[in-house]
């Protein structure tokens, strides 16, 4: 038998669902007593974009599902040092990305 998820009724559902109201796929898994993941394959399946981690998050610190992780919480200097050490490794490595400059040099972009 066909899962309810893989079904066209199952299709507006998770468009409904996922995509309107933006539940997770954790939170659809549990109310029909299944697991995420067979969300998330029914999702491909329909062709309906899955949130990445970020996505995901925004949307669950938006609808109250979850709390910030360092919002409102101070660091010690010691702390700072240690990322800024981190952070000054990993760019020596090659491993950080550094965001697109927001301004330009007056030869225009490098």
């Amino acid at each position: 038998m066909k899962n309810f998820f893989f079904s066209e009724r199952g299709k507006t559902y998770l468009l409904c669902e996922y995509l309107k109201k933006e539940r997770s796929t954790y939170d659809i898994a549990a109310e029909h007593r299944s697991y995420a993941n067979l969300v998330r394959r029914a999702l491909l399946h329909h062709d309906i974009p899955v949130r990445n981690k970020s996505e995901a998050q925004q949307a669950a610190l938006k609808a109250g599902r979850n709390t910030h992780p360092t919002e409102g919480r101070t660091r010690s200097p010691e702390e700072r040092h240690k990322i800024g050490e981190g952070v000054s490794r990993a760019r020596r490595r090659g491993t950080v990305v550094e965001p697109p400059s927001s301004h330009t040099s007056a030869r225009g972009p490098s």
